[in-house]
Parts: structure tokens; sequence; C-alpha cells
């Protein structure tokens, strides 16, 4: 053999080693890659079904909540029905404490005049009577200047 086909034979054998060593990489590369990707495929598969709970909790949330407020508005309505039921009482209420307390104030002013009119009276009486008494002295004394003529 010669010094160039000893040179090729120790090339050919490093390069062959070397081959060797780029497919072991590869190799390797390539087991990585497709655990990766069998790992992002789970990982996937698991934040879709992470999602659709999610989706899921998140409708009967809306949905949940949609009945609330909408119970909520009827109350609400039925609150305000019942102010404003309330409120046309008031108000009814106010007048017809506003037409007692005029009729009371009428009746009080009316006890009042009845009041003073029987003071009235009663001093109207106790004039006739003196006027009555003094009208019986007067006849007695006459009866009595008849009986005496």
């Amino acid at each position: 053999m010669t010094f160039v086909g000893k040179v090729l034979v120790v090339v050919q054998v490093v390069l062959s080693v070397c081959f060797m060593a780029f497919a072991g990489a590869v190799y390797t590369v390539q087991t990585n890659w497709m655990k990766k990707a069998d790992t992002l495929g789970s990982d996937i598969a698991k934040r879709k079904t992470e999602q659709q709970d999610a989706d899921q909790e998140f409708s009967d949330y809306k949905t949940k909540t949609t009945a609330d407020l909408k119970s909520q508005k009827t109350r609400a309505d039925t609150f305000q029905a019942q102010a404003a039921g309330l409120a046309q009482q008031v108000a009814a209420l106010k007048t017809e404490n506003e037409r007692i307390a005029t009729e009371r104030n009428r009746q009080a002013e009316l006890a009042r005049t009845a009041n003073i009119e029987a003071s009235e009276r009663r001093k109207e009486a106790v004039r006739q009577n003196a006027v009555n008494k003094n009208l019986h002295a007067l006849i007695d004394k006459l009866v009595a200047q008849v009986r005496g003529l």
C-alpha cells in the first residue's frame, strides 16, 4: 500500500466516525423532537379539555347570573310597583288627613261658637231670671197692694 492509500484509509475511517457521530446526533435530536411533539400533543389535549371545562363553567355561571339578574329585576320591578302604590296611598292619606283636619277645625269652630252662644244664653237666662225675680216681687207687691185695697 502506498502512502496515499494509507492516508485515504485513515481519512475514510475518520469520515466514517464523523458520519456515525452525525447520525447519532440526528437520531438523538429526532428522538427528542418526537418526545417533545408527543408531550406537546398531550398538553394541547389537556388544555383543550381544561378550556372546555372552563367554557362550560363560564356558561353555567352566565346562565346562573342571567337568571339571578332576571329574578332581581323582577323583584326590583315588584318593589317599585309597591313603592308607587304606597306613594299613592300616602298621597291619599295626606289628602284624607287634610280633609279630616279641616273638618276638625270646622267642628272646633262650631263648638267654640256653640260654647259662646251657650255662654251668652246662660248670661241672658241669668238676666232674665233677675228680671223675672223683680217682676215676681213686683207682682207680689201689687197683689199685696190689691188685697190691701
